[in-house]
């Protein structure tokens, strides 16, 4: 005959305690909530849900919706945020505009930097951008940068499809290209921020 030991007893009763705590805990993913998250959907393809591969075809520039005038936007000082998916991936930014800038100088930063972005990638291939911190300087002390966030990394194609996002919203944007933060979303996961900042 074995003998039980009393920290064997104990452990024995701690884990049938907790097999009879957790046998009463209703399984959460059978309640629906008005809590849970509500899908949010890419303004440039409001049919598309943000983080779902955004098909080329869904988004062109003579279906895009009208947005709101500057003087609609400005009333405390920043524009909305709005939700500007890449098209072909599942990447899509958050931005917020807090002011007007040239569109010329913008729109050179944004397709210079594409630019060098899709020439490292048919160089070296994609992958983590190195130290995961972009930067980027153009004409007028205009900076767009970008950084890791939320425990992720940025990959090239990642950033190159934020900016991509970025420069499509901005040339198309009644209220004209401005300055801001954005955060950067690839599916769900929010996987940089960046600013376009002119000082």
């Amino acid at each position: 005959m074995k003998m039980i030991t009393l920290s064997t007893l104990w452990f024995t009763l701690a884990i049938a305690h907790l097999i009879s705590v957790g046998s009463a805990t209703p399984a959460l993913r059978n309640v629906k909530s008005s809590l849970l998250p509500r899908s949010q959907f890419c303004a440039n393809a409001p049919a598309t849900i943000a983080g779902t591969t955004l098909d080329r075809r869904d988004s062109s520039r003579s279906n895009l919706p009208v947005l709101p005038s500057l003087a609609d936007l400005l009333g405390d000082n920043a524009y909305p945020p709005i939700i500007w998916c890449a098209r072909g991936t599942k990447t899509y930014i958050l931005l917020t505009l807090v002011r007007p800038l040239n569109s010329g100088i913008v729109l050179s930063l944004l397709d210079d930097a594409r630019s060098t972005i899709l020439g490292h990638i048919a160089i070296w291939g994609d992958g983590v951008v190195e130290d995961g911190f972009f930067n980027w300087a153009g004409a007028g002390g205009l900076k767009l940068r970008m950084v890791n966030s939320n425990n992720h990394q940025l990959t090239w194609g990642v950033v190159g499809a934020a900016i991509e996002a970025l420069g499509e919203y901005m040339h198309q944007a009644v209220t004209g290209p401005g300055e801001g933060w954005f955060s950067i979303l690839d599916g769900t996961n929010e996987v940089g921020t960046g600013t376009i900042l002119s000082k």
